[in-house]
């Protein structure tokens, strides 16, 4: 997880005289919206990302940088605040467009019957337009459940693959080591 310009600094080495980014890849991605962030009761300088799948574990080097990263994951995910699933899921049942009062007041001002008609047959047109757009956003809803599902099992996928092959080049980069110590001596 690489998050911001400080992190890329910290992760910065000093070799031969000059300063060198540690290329690294990321091997993931959290998603704020769907996550809960908590401090740990343990330790002051801990916090934990927690995602339906993924349990991210950080440490900060002092409670106040704890304490900001805190703030700052809490204020990023505020901004995109999440509806419940109850919320997008509700149905139009409860939606009722009442055309009494505009009906009361075009029979005071005179209007003829043929108007009232006009009128409700919009107000039918709009309903069953919101009936469409509430079934498309179902469809919606589902086809980005899967996608997540899909997304997590690529990533896991992902995560065991990137291990391994880091596994592998810490190997090597350790043998070829061994090979250029046991060269010199």
């Amino acid at each position: 997880m690489v998050i911001g310009d400080e992190l890329i600094r910290r992760m910065s080495r000093r070799r031969n005289g000059h300063w060198s980014q540690l290329r690294r890849k990321p091997i993931g991605e959290v998603h704020l919206k769907v996550s809960s962030i908590k401090e740990s009761r343990s330790d002051d300088k801990r916090f934990s990302i927690f995602t339906g799948t993924k349990t991210l574990h950080l440490r900060a080097e002092t409670r106040e940088d704890r304490g900001s990263w805190m703030e700052a994951l809490h204020a990023v995910k505020e901004m995109f605040p999440r509806m419940s699933n109850s919320e997008l899921m509700a149905p139009l049942d409860g939606l009722v467009v009442s055309t009494e009062k505009l009906r009361q007041r075009l029979q005071e001002e005179g209007v003829r019957e043929d108007s009232e008609q006009i009128m409700r047959a919009e107000f039918a047109a709009l309903q069953n337009q919101l009936v469409a757009l509430k079934q498309k956003q179902s469809l919606l809803v589902d086809t980005l459940r899967q996608l997540e599902t899909e997304k997590v099992d690529l990533e896991n996928n992902t995560l065991v693959d990137e291990s391994q092959k880091q596994a592998k080049d810490d190997e090597s980069a350790y043998g070829s080591r061994l090979g250029k110590s046991s060269g010199m001596s």
